[in-house]
């Protein structure tokens, strides 16, 4: 009779351990989900280059490109520029020949509003200045950026 009743036993043990894990597997699918939704954000930041992607980028498309030497004659400065500038992070490129300024900006939205108000080109938080009119910078900055000009 002890066997019956061991067996018995074991048995429930073994259904309320199959049952626990039941439960367990389905307190962790409803948890993820939950965690899913967290995790993401209900802001839309947008994207943003910092200055060694941008010039990964840069080289990735045309090797050629030379980022230039700053001085005072050459350097930008952002009191020339739309507010939001980033002084820190102001560059020249040179690329088939012709320079650019290449100017850092604080967001995406405010290097989309310097481009407009300079009428030149901006990709993500970056501005490309010294292009208009430039066909071999046009080209570069769109083709390898898909910077537009946002007039």
């Amino acid at each position: 009779m002890k066997t019956k009743k061991s067996q018995g036993l074991k048995s429930l043990l073994a259904t309320k351990e199959n049952n626990y894990a039941k439960i367990k597997g389905m307190k962790t699918l409803f948890f993820i989900p939950f965690i899913l939704l967290l995790s993401l954000s209900c802001s839309k930041e947008e994207p943003r280059y910092t200055p060694l992607e941008l010039y990964d980028v840069a080289i990735k498309c045309d090797k050629s490109i030379e980022q230039l030497r700053l001085n005072d004659l050459n350097r930008p400065l952002c009191k020339n520029y739309p507010e939001g500038c980033v002084q820190e992070y102001v560059f020249r490129y040179k690329i088939r020949l012709v320079e650019m300024a290449v100017i850092m900006y604080q967001t995406p939205e405010l290097a989309k509003k310097a481009a407009k108000e300079l009428n030149q080109y901006y990709v993500r938080n970056w501005v490309f200045d010294e292009i208009k009119g430039e066909p071999v910078l046009e080209d570069y900055v769109t083709k390898c950026f898909g910077a537009v000009n946002p007039q």
